[in-house]
């Protein structure tokens, strides 16, 4: 049972996220590795580091652990947008093998040094990202930019050693986006997670995609938790867990650690923390696609079983 940790962008000596050269990869380590005031590393390691160049190899930790290659420079979107590439082994800053397409994280509309509202929400294994990328602070009602993913999941059978997965953004030019969620019923070039193999362990990357959001409430007690009190109207709340499918339609592969969803109209103020069924769930508001939306992310031992 794992407990994540919170790093945010307004805690004390908490690092600066920027549209300038190395301020993502400077960030991912103070938060994942290294750690900084009343906060430690998340349990990462770094594996190679060019810090002139804005770029930086990260490894999950565990008997699965892989390869995360950031690169923030100006070679992507003006220094505006970071890059970030699965492989299962690397042997310098940007050589890996067997690895991902590359995805994207926009982080600043401008190219500046003007700081932007972040929050990480990671264990040892994987890690929650959350950017306001046009903004120099964050109200309860204000949606982040950016939501995305990169880790472990957690496979629904034993030996599915490869389901290591990015899910950020799928362009380096759109500020507002989460491909990872999706409501059709297989992963798309336009909507996708990409992973290192498929379930059935063949090499080379494949698509999958968290399954869930926008659909109708799931049968009570099917998909999450239910009972959680609706804020504005008295009524309950139904909460469903976000499935990810393989990379065939009508297929399922596992979970992500401690995701979660209403199956409203984004009920819960950012930060609001819903106790329910011996978990803790902590409600953030994010663009989902096109749309706004919410997800509630588990904070405490039940975040990864």
């Amino acid at each position: 049972m794992t407990v994540p940790m919170i790093y945010r962008w307004d805690d004390a000596d908490a690092p600066i996220l920027a549209g300038q050269t190395d301020s993502f990869c400077a960030l991912l380590q103070s938060c994942l590795v290294d750690g900084y005031t009343n906060r430690d590393g998340a349990g990462w390691t770094v594996a190679y580091r060019n810090q002139a160049g804005g770029e930086i190899s990260l490894r999950t930790a565990g008997a699965n652990a892989r390869y995360y290659a950031v690169a923030h420079n100006t070679s992507t979107n003006t220094q505006k947008s970071a890059t970030v590439t699965l492989y299962e082994t690397m042997s310098a800053v940007n050589v890996g093998i067997n690895g991902t397409p590359v995805e994207y994280v926009y982080l600043s509309s401008t190219t500046s040094a003007l700081g932007r509202p972040w929050m990480i929400i990671a264990d040892a294994y994987g890690a929650y990202i959350f950017v306001a990328n046009s903004a120099t602070t964050l109200t309860s009602q204000q949606f982040w930019d950016f939501f995305g993913y990169f880790g472990e999941g957690i496979p629904a059978l034993a030996g599915d050693n490869y389901f290591q997965v990015l899910g950020l953004g799928l362009s380096a030019s759109v500020g507002s986006q989460c491909g990872m969620i999706g409501g059709v019923n297989a992963p798309s070039a336009s909507s996708r997670m990409d992973v290192l193999r498929n379930g059935l362990g063949v090499v080379g990357a494949a698509m999958c995609q968290c399954l869930g959001a926008g659909q109708p409430s799931p049968v009570s007690g099917a998909a999450g938790l239910v009972g959680s009190p609706y804020p504005w109207n008295g009524n309950q709340t139904i909460i469903g867990r976000l499935a990810v499918s393989d990379d065939t339609a009508y297929s399922f592969r596992g979970w992500l650690p401690g995701l979660y969803y209403p199956c409203h109209n984004s009920p819960f103020e950012n930060f609001t923390q819903i106790e329910e069924g011996g978990k803790t769930l902590m409600a953030q508001k994010v663009k989902i696609s096109t749309s706004n939306g919410q997800v509630l992310i588990d904070i405490s031992a039940g975040f990864r079983p």
